[in-house]
């Protein structure tokens, strides 16, 4: 996939569990982009070291980001 977007329900330590099977899947590629949703004041979960993010949000109730892998060219 090129852009994958992950808000599972709050509360329930759903986010790194699924980040972690799409890691390891074949479902995400050099280009893939990850948008993150989790409850706010959550550290976001460890993603592999060549994923850095792009930007990050927060709002009232929520905070949100957007994760990309580094290329070696950057």
């Amino acid at each position: 996939y090129d852009i994958i977007f992950l808000d599972p329900p709050f509360m329930q330590d759903l986010l790194a569990k699924t980040l972690d099977q799409l890691i390891h899947s074949n479902w995400i590629h050099a280009d893939t982009w990850l948008y993150l949703e989790q409850e706010k004041g959550q550290t976001w979960p460890a993603l592999p070291a060549n994923w850095h993010c792009h930007r990050e949000k927060t709002t009232a109730q929520v905070a949100f980001s957007l994760w990309r892998q580094q290329r070696a060219t950057e």
